[in-house]
């Protein structure tokens, strides 16, 4: 089936894993106008395109130019409850101007508003995309279909050139190597537990969150467990840190996915020695930098911690959202909810 609005002799249909490789270059040369470098991989993409939060059948579609090449895809994420939906499109900069981006954002439209039926009675329904701020056409275009700045992340960077301080000392406190397939529900309580007070969560059924843990473990090039920690209080884990050493933008950095303390356990300087433990871990590898991605209002105040161990802003990215159903705001807006 082809979508209508495409220029002549463009054809579009579900995304397949065998588009991988194209969707990521698509994804990699809209990233050397806007980043000025690679971004992407084949697997990675892959990844994405095996979370259980898409269907494939459904939640996909690519763009095919008149030589068979994809000129665009889109990717629609809808985890349950259904009230935040998230997209990731793009299109390939030698098509820019031929309408395909307006197709795909008012074809991800029509796919989330299919959702809102399945969302709690009441509730709040938005569709939302994150894209770089220098992406000035993504914006415009997004702006034009109703879409409004809702939240700015900045991707903040270190460099490892001398050695990181010491990570405090933790009275009580242990901070060990993730255990393994066996731990990796309470890991996952802790997630969720710590990022409660994190700007846009939304719970969702515990077993959805642990298949989706599972599923990028599984399947990721970017799954490392030497880099995950734990932060462990007698039998439970109060806090934990993600990372993952080479990235695909640069083979020199290694990247902080996730660091999270759960409420009673703040304020004792264990995001902190989850941090240091991982800039010093990088520096072992012989890793040049480390960068991370963080909410720029962050409510738990994390990127003043960030600041103070050297972290500049590197860029910035902004979510864009437009608001499907007016309703109760099921997501995390301030700290104290």
């Amino acid at each position: 089936m082809t979508r209508t609005g495409l220029p002549p002799g463009f054809t579009s249909r579900p995304a397949t894993l065998d588009d991988a490789a194209e969707i990521a270059g698509v994804v990699n040369a809209e990233a050397l106008i806007t980043v000025g470098r690679l971004t992407s991989s084949a697997a990675e993409i892959g990844a994405e395109l095996q979370m259980p939060s898409v269907d494939l059948g459904h939640d996909t579609w690519v763009v095919i130019d008149a030589g068979g090449t994809l000129a665009g895809f889109c990717i629609v994420f809808d985890p349950s409850p259904h009230v935040a939906l998230h997209t990731w499109c793009g299109v390939h900069p030698d098509h820019y101007g031929r309408g395909i981006g307006a197709t795909l954002a008012e074809w991800t439209e029509t796919r989330a508003r299919a959702s809102i039926e399945q969302a709690p009675p009441g509730a709040r329904v938005a569709i939302g995309q994150e894209i770089e701020c220098a992406h000035s056409g993504a914006l415009e275009l997004l702006r034009n279909h109703g879409y409004r700045p809702d939240r700015y992340f900045s991707r903040l960077q270190v460099e490892l050139d001398a050695a990181p301080p010491e990570p405090p000392v933790l009275e009580g406190i242990a901070i060990r190597p993730y255990g393994g397939e066996a731990e990796l529900p309470r890991l996952v309580h802790a997630f969720e537990d710590a990022f409660r007070d994190r700007w846009g969560f939304v719970e969702q059924p515990f077993e959805d969150t642990l298949r989706e843990f599972q599923a990028w473990i599984n399947t990721s090039p970017r799954y490392d467990p030497s880099l995950w920690l734990v932060a462990i209080e007698g039998d439970e884990i109060v806090g934990l840190s993600i990372a993952e050493g080479e990235t695909s933008e640069d083979p020199e950095m290694g990247y902080i996915s996730e660091i999270g303390v759960r409420r009673p356990w703040r304020k004792r300087g264990i995001g902190t020695a989850l941090l240091l433990i991982l800039l010093s871990e990088f520096r072992r590898r012989g890793l040049k930098r480390a960068a991370l991605d963080v909410d720029a209002e962050s409510l738990t105040g994390a990127t003043r911690l960030y600041e103070k161990l050297g972290f500049h802003l590197e860029r910035q990215a902004v979510a864009m959202e437009k608001e499907l159903r007016p309703g109760r705001d099921l997501r995390t807006q301030t700290a104290e909810a």
